[in-house]
């Protein structure tokens, strides 16, 4: 009937041909229900061939059976006919792993719903699916696009029509169905369910109860909600963070680029420096490949360079899709529109107010930004939820409770914000969030169990964006929002970017302020993290007279911290000390546990500096009792290292271990205290017959430095120094000068995994020894020399049971089976452990 319909056929014409009346067939046709008994009014008779346009054969039902499905005259170019999947006339790119995924889910759960945002490419990962599976269902595969229909009611009807390839329906869809499947299996996809979900929901859950044998596989931005579905998250495509070259190009979201670009412009050549250029484009883009097929079409007129500098203008940039796609996918506006016009008023007043965050958010900054103007803030969970199931917020598998929205739907959710004339005031509530969140980070005025070093990290993005908006509009919390970021940015490892924005920030803001004594802590510890000491005092002793004048005991404290810092790097040793001393009688007498214990590890920290390890561990002590890894994991991992460092000056090594173990596996995002901890690690690693490895570590941390800009302590640098010398000394000259370009190569999470857990990434290296460690490789040489465990255990101050466990490790690395394979695999390695 909707096949009749959208040919031209009246009611009245329609009642003539099923003989029933005008209003009956037209009340049945937009029933919830869809039709039930069309052609079966009392008094007329059930159609027959006579009264069917087709002249197909009918089943006991008066209906078109499923193999007899309306056929084209002989000679005529075969048609899709209703019910048919579309035909594949492009290549898929960057999905195998969700069809290899896909598949066996279908033989397992008989409803699948591919959910994700607008242009994900949900449809085309269900066609390319059916591809592969579509012999395997007997009773044939029936396809129904529900994206025209602008009514839940003719969602019935239509896949009836479907079903029956295309023919008006006698009966209820139900029947129909289970008509056409009869005993054999058979999949229904429904596409586009998220503007009809209701419907769909209803209806499917219908068919499965009355058809045991049927699958459904629907795609939707948002999941049907009904028993027995499994909902198949179809993500954007990968994107390469910040690789170069051959890296750049291996991304899925690259490489589909690439593939479209080409069929508009065949002589598309991507370099190694455009490669970089897409990426970056295709990251801007979220990696969603309508939005990346669309800007690879523009590559006939603009260049990757070109789109990447117009990106933030994508929603007027990105048209000229397919003339045959649907409308929705002509542009990447028409897509994003398409879902916001789907949601309530409430759930777009959320939807345009959270796309002023550019990072991710929770629940209180989302109630901050939207609750009023008839919107509890109670509801605003139960909104931010929702939009999620729509596929329009993105949750944080990282972060239980934390969403974020793709740049895309931020770029319209931004002028929709406009367009309601809501911006300013959403933005005025950013800042006073911002900036209240900041005080209670630099000020510690919050309770001391939260954790604001891990909620500053996570709120990073947004925090920039305020800052950014606080400068453009001259507001006087720029300095305070710019000091929590700065903040944020030294302990990310970035000192250059911080001293850059707090220097630009104190010309702007010269009025003595709360924000400006912050700010101008952070700029201190910025150059001393880089090593410019003697530029570090000013702004030190700048804050302190602030904090003086207004009398701020916490700002005082926080000032003196950074003028310690400052004082210690110069080689004032007393002078640092009695700042440090100062600190803690002033902390003794405000409730700040935390903070105490900071402050008594950098205390104990200088005290080890200056050779006084047995005062150090007092005050270690008793930072460890005021800390846990839940509320203050830096200041713990930091207080391990100091612990750590002591057990070195005493020669307990595996004590020292343990330690920097324990700090590096803390949760933090300190970056200079993971240097510290790595750079620990592999000064024990050479302290214990492990020269290669040690190097190997070392050579990561010097590496990471000098990018960074980092500076170490100076007697911690010439203590690793000097032992780092002593390994090089005790290697041949090749060996050694491999295990440092083999360190440098590594990243800082490899490094961290190898210095944990022993993990050297595949491929990293080609020298024999690299497949054992150094503690492994010994061993071998040992046993080749003809010592047994025993004298091997001697050897290395070591137990015979753990010679013992090293010599099977060898053997299982090695795929040898005895110590005489051992003797043999050493002598076959040794001339090139020479060279």
């Amino acid at each position: 009937m909707a096949r009749a319909r959208q040919r031209g056929a009246s009611w009245r014409q329609l009642a003539v041909t099923l003989n029933m009346p005008a209003m009956t067939l037209h009340r049945q046709f937009h029933s919830r229900h869809g039709v039930f008994a069309i052609g079966q009014h009392r008094g007329g008779p059930a159609p027959t061939e006579a009264n069917t346009e087709t002249g197909e054969r009918l089943d006991a039902r008066g209906r078109p059976t499923l193999a007899d499905a309306p056929a084209t005259s002989p000679g005529a170019p075969p048609r899709q006919q209703d019910g048919d999947p579309p035909a594949v006339l492009d290549q898929l790119v960057g999905r195998e792993r969700e069809l290899v995924d896909l598949r066996p889910l279908l033989a397992k759960s008989r409803l699948i719903t591919l959910t994700g945002p607008g242009g994900v490419g949900k449809t085309r990962l269900a066609l390319e699916c059916l591809a592969k599976i579509r012999a395997s269902y007997g009773g044939g595969v029936r396809w129904v696009n529900l994206a025209p229909l602008s009514d839940g009611s003719l969602v019935a009807p239509t896949v009836a029509s479907a079903v029956l390839g295309g023919s008006i329906p006698t009966g209820s869809v139900e029947d129909a169905v289970s008509d056409g499947c009869g005993s054999r299996s058979a999949l229904l996809v429904l596409d586009n369910c998220e503007h009809v979900i209701e419907s769909c929901a209803e209806l499917v859950e219908r068919l499965l109860q009355r058809c045991p044998r049927l699958s459904v596989l629907a795609t939707s931005r948002e999941a049907l909600q009904i028993t027995g579905e499994t909902v198949f998250p179809v993500t954007p495509l990968p994107v390469p963070g910040s690789g170069r070259g051959t890296a750049a190009r291996s991304g899925a979201a690259v490489q589909l680029f690439v593939h479209r670009a080409r069929s508009v412009q065949p002589s598309f050549t991507l370099t190694d420096t455009m490669a970089e250029t897409v990426a970056a484009v295709c990251m801007r883009l979220d990696g969603i490949p309508l939005a990346i097929e669309l800007a690879a079409r523009q590559t006939a007129f603009l260049s990757p360079t070109r789109l990447l500098e117009d990106a933030d203008r994508r929603l007027d940039l990105l048209v000229g899709g397919l003339r045959t796609a649907p409308h929705r996918h002509q542009s990447l506006r028409s897509a994003v529109s398409w879902s916001y016009d789907l949601l309530d008023a409430e759930q777009q007043q959320v939807f345009r107010r959270m796309s002023v965050l550019p990072g991710g958010f929770e629940e209180p900054l989302a109630t901050a930004l939207c609750a009023g103007h008839g919107l509890s803030g109670n509801r605003v969970w139960s909104l931010l939820t929702a939009l999620a199931a729509k596929s329009l917020l993105v949750s944080d598998q990282a972060a239980t409770g934390r969403f974020r929205m793709l740049e895309s739907l931020r770029v319209f959710g931004g002028e929709c914000l406009d367009a309601a004339d809501e911006s300013e005031e959403v933005h005025e509530r950013l800042l006073a969030w911002m900036s209240d969140f900041s005080e209670r980070l630099l000020l510690w005025t919050s309770n001391p169990a939260v954790d604001l070093a891990g909620q500053l990290d996570r709120e990073r993005h947004n925090l920039h964006y305020a800052v950014t908006t606080a400068e453009r509009l001259g507001d006087p919390r720029t300095p305070l929002l710019g000091a929590a970021l700065t903040s944020c940015w030294n302990r990310r490892g970035v000192p250059r970017q911080a001293e850059r924005l707090a220097e630009r920030l104190l010309a702007a803001h010269p009025s003595p302020s709360v924000g400006r004594a912050c700010l101008s802590t952070m700029l201190s510890d910025a150059l001393c993290r880089r090593g410019h000491h003697e530029d570090a005092v000013a702004p030190a002793e700048e804050a302190l007279g602030i904090a003086q004048t207004r009398e701020h005991p916490t700002l005082i404290v926080r000032a003196l911290g950074a003028l310690s810092r400052v004082r210690s790097c110069l080689g004032e040793h007393d002078v640092a000390l009695g700042i440090y001393q100062r600190q803690v009688e002033l902390l003794r007498t405000l409730e700040q546990p935390t903070l105490l214990a900071m402050v008594l590890n950098r205390l104990a920290w200088k005290l080890l500096m200056i050779g006084r390890a047995d005062e150090a561990t007092g005050h270690i002590e008793e930072a460890l009792s005021f800390l846990d890894s839940d509320n203050a994991p830096e200041a713990l991992s930091a207080t391990l290292h100091t612990a750590a460092g002591v057990s070195i000056t005493r020669q307990r090594f595996e004590e020292a271990a343990q330690y920097f173990t324990m700090a590096l596996t803390m949760q933090s995002v300190d970056a200079e205290g993971k240097l510290y901890n790595l750079e620990g690690l592999a000064l024990v690693a050479m302290t214990d017959g492990q020269p290669e490895r040690g190097l190997r570590l070392l050579s990561t941390a010097k590496t990471i430095r000098e990018k960074s800009h980092l500076v170490a302590d100076a007697w911690w640098n010439d203590m690793v120094q000097t032992t780092a010398e002593r390994a090089r000394q005790d290697l041949p000259p090749a060996r050694a000068a491999a295990a440092l370009a083999d360190g440098k190569e590594l990243s800082p999470d490899e490094a961290i995994r190898y210095a944990l857990h022993n993990a050297w990434p595949p491929g990293r290296c080609d020298h024999p020894d690299s497949v054992l460690t150094s503690r492994q490789w010994q061993v071998a040489e040992l046993v080749a020399k003809g010592l047994t465990n025993q004298q091997i255990a001697a050897r290395l101050h070591i137990s015979p049971r753990t010679a013992a466990s090293h010599l099977e490790a060898v053997k299982i690395r090695l795929n040898l089976q005895t110590r005489a394979h051992v003797v043999t695999w050493v002598a076959s390695t040794e001339h090139t452990r020479k060279e």
